[in-house]
């Protein structure tokens, strides 16, 4: 039944306005049967009434539009309110105002007329701009209306007061032609409301505004005085109209009260009827509640039982579609049962897998079960799992299969737990496999080489590489590649020195695994090439023997990562390789010692490259200098002072000062072998020539005879440029450099040859150098010793070398800046040349004057801080000798306490001495704590890095003195002298 079925229907058309319609024509006729016809009054009555109306539809369209929240009926009372303000001010001209004649009559018959038309041409185009814009929302667009009608109504104004008023009788009779335009608006508003009648209930009302107002405009053309009959008839139109809207809008206001009650009527007639069939309802089903509780508890109890699986349990029709779903499912899978219910199971299964479905509903069919089904599934996720199912037909009444039940139970764990295992399994019979091939080798180079192989075959790797580390310059050498790419293992061949990243190399040297994924990011040129063979991650695996990293594993793949089992077994393998290739190693030496125990031990110590020895150079040198400063101390303390000394006992004591200098030398070549330093002090501009001869003068008694033994001679050969260039150095260390090589270009001709020192100038884009050349015609070298006799401890010289000859004479020419070519080659004798730098000025002579000993410095209390006890003893004694009052403090700690106690029972020291490498509290820490308690305390720092820390600028701003272990007496009486008259920050630096 229709809701609204007895609702009146809404009617605009009422007896009152037709009434009104019928008298407004009637006088209509009556006016325009009298004509010519004037009546001032009637004429302002008329306009009065225009302006009232207008300002009374303003308002109740307003009013209206602010209720209903429609912008249309706003900007339609906007339009309605502005021409009743343009209305106002042509009521003004008609009304009597005490105005003079002149004024009066200019109101009455000027601008009377004028002010006619703007809001005649106003009212139609506000009316369209209202209905145009009916669906446009906002405030700012209404305000902007209101505007735009304010704006054209002045402009409307002044436009007609620059035209006629009237004019003779023109076409078709017209007396004013400006009013023309009026009809076509409200011809045109006729159309458009016409048009869109059906938008509202308001434009219906507006037909009938506009058609009477366009037959007034057409009146209005045909006054021709303010009073007359056609512009009574005009403003009567007008009121005619307004007053049709007027009862338009109260009609259409009774309306919606007769909708609203008759809405409430009907909304209290379906609430009895819907009460009075939910009262029948409940009672019809009230006789099934009980029986369906039953059903419901049944079923619930079912549905708990099968909810509470921790299994997926789903039924589905023969075509595979789902018809239930419980929350083991939704565990399992991950969907609601609202997202699976009514959808094919096809969405749980693979891409791949989607033909068993179509095997398992035919055996259903027929009748058959599957049981323990193990298959892969997809979950919502998109994640694959591994679920063991279980599916069985289910049977309606009849015994008919309607459709299947399933039981899937969650296996990923376990399969992935046996994959792992088998894995496992694999990588333990791989790793064994490696194990017996590389057991059955004894040389590393095949271990490495069964090894590449193998892992590149069965892990499986794109590439693998095995590359031996250097620890002195840090780069790998790789000489094992696989067969996998073959281009990257020829250019991994070729490379002798490729270096890692700082980060890479120290994870490697503590023993751990280093990824590196994305290789094309990390900007080495190993990664690049990696990246450029198209592999996509790469895996560092470190081989360490006793700590120590001597090689590096290098595995490669396509793919981002390494799995976890892929890691450990990698690093397992790293472990095996290393301790496989140690024991080659081990294997190797031992059979050398076989041959030769000698040349085993130095076998040994050729393996301790620079790594080794410079974590063991620091306690090295700072035991042996503690050990041989008493012997130095008392040396020179007894060659000093004691004058009754026998010509024996003297000639003694020289003798052990001269080997107490030796080993002095000998640590500290060794310090500056593995830690490069700047240029010592005393740089000069020198003439190699002379330093040449020297050399030769000097060492002559040395390497002339070392093949006389055998019968043989060795002749010189000196070839020294004329005019030669300068060069800047320290004259002592490009001596001994010389020297070195002298004698071992005489020790390679034991049965006699030819020495030859040349030098000569060259020059390089521009540069200018001094060439040095020592050449012998002795056995030479094959190349492996080529490359490896700078090395530190290598030597060909058995028990008669140590090794460090030509190390040394490469750690001096590193420091002079120099660089050092080796020519050789087996019985075709070497030749060494270093090149240095030409210098610009003029060389120097050498001064070689020795200094007296100093005097002794007036008494002080000195205050000694060293672990060494030795030491302290030395120093005390030899300090006391001299006229000093000496404490001495073992160790950094009591140092400190002693200062402070000193300084708090008014008897401060006047000078501390400090050992620099103590435990705990180290010299630093010392010079540190006594500044602080006394900002001006003198301090004297005893090391054996002292030369280095003069020469590199690094003495700590806390101490005043730098003395160099093993201390001299000349040195410490300067030391002790220097604080009567503190010297310039350079000169003690200098001491």
């Amino acid at each position: 039944m229709n809701a609204n079925s007895d609702l009146p229907r809404a009617r605009f058309w009422s007896v009152g306005m037709l009434l009104m319609l019928l008298i407004s024509g009637i006088c209509a006729a009556a006016l325009w049967q009298t004509r010519p016809w004037r009546d001032a009054g009637l004429h302002t009555m008329l306009d009065s009434g225009m302006f009232l109306l207008s300002l009374v539809l303003a308002l109740l369209f307003g009013d209206r539009g602010r209720y209903l929240g429609r912008p249309f009926l706003r900007r339609t009372g906007l339009a309605f309110g502005i021409t009743a303000l343009f209305e106002a001010a042509h009521l003004l001209t008609a009304l009597p105002l005490p105005l003079p004649t002149q004024w009066a009559g200019m109101l009455t018959g000027t601008w009377r007329p004028i002010s006619w038309p703007a809001p005649a041409y106003l009212l139609p185009a506000a009316l369209m701009v209202a209905v145009h814009s009916y669906e446009t929302p906002g405030r700012a667009r209404t305000l902007f209306f209101a505007l735009g009608c304010v704006l054209a109504g002045v402009l409307l104004s002044l436009g007609f007061s620059l035209l006629p008023r009237y004019t003779e009788p023109v076409w078709l009779g017209i007396t004013r032609p400006a009013l023309a335009g009026v009809s076509v608006l409200w011809a045109l508003a006729l159309g458009l409301f016409l048009r869109w009648r059906r938008r509202d209930r308001i434009l219906p009302l507006l037909i009938l505004v506009a058609l009477i107002q366009w037959l007034g405009s057409i009146a209005m053309l045909y006054s021709a005085a303010p009073h007359d009959t056609c512009a009574v008839l005009a403003h009567l139109a007008r009121i005619t109209a307004e007053l049709a809207l007027l009862t338009g809008l109260i009609q259409l206001s009774s309306y919606d009260v007769l909708i609203r009650r008759h809405a409430e009527a009907q909304l209290a007639a379906l609430n009895q009827q819907l009460e009075h069939r939910v009262l029948e309802r409940t009672r019809a089903l009230q006789d099934h509640i009980d029986e369906r509780v039953r059903v419901q508890q049944t079923l619930q109890h079912m549905a708990d039982i099968i909810d509470s699986s921790e299994d997926a349990i789903i039924g589905k029709t023969l075509e595979g579609v789902i018809t239930s779903w419980n929350q083991g499912a939704r565990k399992i899978f991950g969907y609601q049962a609202d997202e699976a219910i009514g959808r094919p199971l096809l969405m749980l299964i693979p891409p791949d897998r989607q033909f068993e479905e179509a095997d398992i509903l035919a055996r259903i069919a027929a009748g058959e079960s599957v049981e323990h089904f193990e298959t892969v599934r997809q979950c919502k996720n998109g994640r694959l799992i591994h679920v063991s199912a279980t599916i069985s037909p289910i049977r309606d009444a009849h015994g008919a299969i309607v459709g299947a039940s399933k039981i899937a139970r969650d296996i990923t764990e376990r399969v992935r737990v046996r994959a792992a295992l088998q894995e496992q399994l694999g990588r333990i019979n791989l790793l064994n496999q490696v194990t017996r091939a590389t057991d059955e080798r004894q040389d590393m180079q095949s271990i490495f080489q069964v090894v590449v192989r193998t892992v590149e075959k069965d892990l499986p790797l794109d590439f693998c590489a095995i590359g031996l580390y250097d620890p002195v310059s840090g780069h790998l050498r790789f000489d094992h590649v696989g067969i996998q790419a073959e281009a990257l293992g020829h250019w991994l061949s070729g490379h002798e020195r490729l270096l890692l990243d700082a980060a890479s190399l120290d994870r490697s040297r503590m023993g751990h695994l280093v990824q590196l994924p994305a290789l094309a990011r990390h900007g080495l040129p190993l990664t690049d090439r990696l990246a450029q063979a198209g592999l996509d991650a790469a895996m560092l695996v470190p081989m360490r023997v006793e700590q120590s990293l001597f090689g590096i594993i290098l595995a490669a793949r396509r793919g981002n990562t390494f799995s976890v089992g892929d890691t450990e077994f990698l690093r397992q393998l790293g472990e095996h390789v290393a301790m496989a290739a140690h024991q080659a190693q081990l294997h190797a030496e031992l059979q050398q010692a076989y041959d030769e125990l000698r040349q085993t031990q130095e076998a040994a110590l050729q393996k301790e490259r620079l790594s080794a020895l410079g974590q063991m150079a620091s306690g090295i040198a700072h035991d042996i200098n503690n050990a041989i400063s008493p012997v130095a101390l008392y040396t020179e303390t007894l060659l000093l002072q004691e004058a009754t000394l026998s010509a024996r006992g003297r000639g003694q004591l020289e003798i052990i000062q001269r080997a107490v200098n030796d080993v002095a030398q000998t640590v500290a070549r060794m310090k500056e072998f593995y830690r490069p330093q700047a240029l010592p002090t005393g740089m000069q501009v020198l003439d190699l020539n002379q330093l040449v001869s020297q050399v030769l003068e000097l060492s002559r008694a040395r390497w002339s005879g070392m093949a006389q033994g055998q019968g043989g001679a060795i002749a010189e050969r000196l070839v020294m440029a004329s005019g030669l260039p300068a060069i800047n150095g320290v004259a002592s260390e490009i001596r001994e450099a010389l020297t070195n090589l002298v004698l071992n270009a005489a020790d390679a001709m034991p049965q006699g040859g030819t020495l030859t020192v040349q030098t000569r100038p060259t020059r390089v884009d521009a540069a200018a150098f001094v060439v040095l050349e020592v050449t012998d015609t002795g056995m030479g070298m094959d190349e492996d010793t080529r490359k490896r006799c700078l090395e530190p401890f290598f030597t060909t010289k058995g028990e008669r070398g140590t090794g460090l000859g030509l190390a040394m004479v490469y750690g001096i020419c590193q420091r002079h800046g120099a660089d050092v070519q080796i020519r050789s080659a087996p019985g075709a004798g070497t030749t060494v040349q270093l090149t240095f730098a030409a210098s610009p000025l003029t060389a120097t002579t050498e001064n070689l004057e020795t200094p007296n000993a100093a005097p002794t410095p007036a008494p002080r209390r000195i205050l000694v801080v060293d672990d060494d006890p030795q030491l302290l003893g030395a120093l005390l004694e030899t300090l006391r000798a001299d006229g000093h009052t000496v404490t001495a403090a073992h160790g950094g700690q009591a140092g400190i306490q002693t200062y402070r106690q000193a300084l708090l029972e008014g008897a401060p020291f006047d000078i501390v001495m400090t050992d620099w490498g103590m435990p705990d509290v180290d010299g630093g820490m010392v010079a540190s704590a006594i500044k602080a308690i006394r900002r001006d305390a003198p301090i004297i720092l005893l090391t054996g890095w002292g030369q280095h820390l003069r020469a590199s600028g690094d003495i700590p701003a806390q101490v005043d003195l730098v003395l160099s272990k093993p201390p001299r007496l000349r040195e410490l009486r300067e030391a002790l002298r220097y604080f009567a008259a503190p010297p310039a920050r350079d000169e003690r630096e200098r001491a």
